[in-house]
């Protein structure tokens, strides 16, 4: 984004270096691991969301097919562990469904646009529904937080996620 407001082109090709890098971390199943990269925490939806953005962007500013692939691998293993419902409960932080998840369902949305596959935005879709469905009537969303226990108090930042994602995706 940077390298499209400055036209500085190193800062496309340091992007560019940077998801090469993504690309060497991605699992064989398509996920990604959260936190730092030998720290235990695992694979991880929302992390793998995150970096599907960057690998969709990359796709598009090289229009290298390494991208695309990736983005795809990291889109079908979504699609693998997310819920019926629409929620993602394993490979979830602490194992529960969140709210802001709606901000993993935006990048499977531009995933679509991208290929055209329309598993994707049923992904998306199911998920933003499930989102929807944690609405109280006072507009607040249920299952915003980072437990069970701080979901009546999410962080600022898990309800920006959660709004924005809908937003964009929509």
């Amino acid at each position: 984004k940077y390298f499209e407001i400055t036209g500085d082109r190193l800062f496309k090709d340091i992007a560019l270096e940077m998801a090469d890098w993504e690309l060497s971390i991605q699992q064989k199943d398509g996920s990604f691991v959260g936190g730092l990269l030998h720290d235990g925490v695992g694979k991880l939806v929302f992390d793998t969301g995150q970096i599907l953005f960057g690998l969709l962007d990359a796709f598009k500013y090289s229009k290298n097919k390494d991208y695309l692939t990736a983005a795809q691998a990291a889109g079908d293993w979504l699609l693998q562990v997310q819920d019926p419902d629409g929620a993602w409960r394993r490979f979830a932080f602490n194992s529960i469904p969140h709210a802001y998840h709606a901000r993993v369902a935006w990048p499977l949305a531009k995933l679509y646009r991208e290929t055209g596959k329309e598993e994707y935005l049923l992904g998306a879709r199911r998920n933003l529904d499930w989102v929807l469905s944690n609405q109280m009537p006072n507009g607040w969303f249920r299952n915003c937080g980072f437990s069970t226990e701080n979901s009546k108090s999410p962080y600022t930042h898990t309800i920006a996620y959660t709004t924005r994602g809908l937003l964009e995706a929509g």
